[in-house]
């Protein structure tokens, strides 16, 4: 199955403030499957943004790679799309 989820970036007088962040969970009821997350968006927005895996600490740097693949290992697994200005 596929799925899409947008977030507004937090606006003031038409200009992105400070940091924002997005945390979303990846479900399912198979612990061994494979799932990779993909994204796009403009490089001048993606280089100011990260994805942490809240379940290993680790920080895959959106404007280098496309995508993040990763075994689901338990029936959720968290994460968190962080911006800076």
């Amino acid at each position: 199955d596929y799925t899409s989820d947008f977030h507004d970036l937090q606006l003031k007088k038409k200009r992105p403030v400070g940091k924002d962040s997005w945390e979303f969970e990846v479900l399912t009821n198979n612990p061994e499957r494979y799932v990779t997350l993909s994204w796009e968006g403009l490089p001048k927005i993606l280089k100011r943004c990260r994805l942490v895996d809240n379940t290993t600490g680790e920080v895959i740097k959106v404007n280098k790679q496309q995508s993040y693949s990763f075994t689901m290992g338990d029936t959720s697994r968290s994460f968190t799309w962080q911006k800076r200005k």
